[in-house]
């Protein structure tokens, strides 16, 4: 009798104690999950394409915008096919290995692709003990930047060009001050007139320039 009653014991206690360790993983489980959404969520809201691979070149997350800027149509892309999106000329995929092998963060600035300029930085992912487990492929459209720096570098050579010639005006008009000793009042003032015209229009030039720095985002 004690047996079978031993059994049944020894029985419930094994299920109640599989049961508690069901329940853990679960709940573990539920968080990960949750984490991940989160994660997730994170990177789709995120401007710049960004996309990671695991050890096995495998996708395992991918954000809309990476899809956009690469004119990706499936719903869920290999990296066959981003490598292909992309320009032959970089060779993507010996540096998507060097960067996983070697603990490598890669960078490619202003790659022409389509009407766009892109910026690409590959970066190794690591986990806590050190064991590198995949890469962070981050594209940032630079387009636009590259854009406003070629107007700020145009905008700086048309000041320089404006600049030079009241500077012209008014060294001149100081040297013939500071040498000619024999001005007649008239001249002296036409020289001195001169100076604070084109004094002026070299703070109107300053002004533009500092105008122009304010409205900047």
């Amino acid at each position: 009798m004690l047996l079978p009653l031993l059994i049944a014991v020894v029985a419930m206690f094994f299920f109640g104690v599989v049961a508690i360790i069901y329940s853990i993983e679960v709940d573990r489980l539920k968080s990960r999950l949750k984490e991940t959404r989160i994660i997730s969520s994170m990177i789709n809201s995120l401007e710049d394409g960004v996309f990671i691979i695991n050890n096995s070149n495998q996708i395992t997350t991918i954000n809309k915008n990476a899809k956009q800027l690469l004119r990706l149509q499936k719903y869920n892309p290999t990296l066959t096919d981003i490598l292909r999106a992309l320009p032959n000329t970089y060779n993507f995929e010996g540096k998507i290995k060097k960067t996983i092998l070697e603990k490598q963060k890669i960078e490619e600035k202003h790659i022409p692709y389509y009407e766009k300029l892109l910026n690409i930085t590959i970066s190794p992912i690591v986990s806590p003990n050190t064991t590198q487990i995949g890469a962070l492929f981050l594209i940032h459209d630079a387009t636009k930047e590259k854009e406003v720096a070629k107007m700020k570098e145009d905008f700086t050579s048309i000041i320089v060009h404006e600049l030079r010639s009241p500077l012209t005006s008014i060294k001149a008009s100081s040297e013939m001050l500071n040498r000619e000793f024999n001005l007649t009042d008239e001249e002296k003032k036409r020289l001195t007139t001169i100076i604070s015209e084109q004094t002026g229009k070299m703070l109107d030039q300053v002004s533009m320039i500092l105008d122009a720095d304010k409205k900047e985002p």
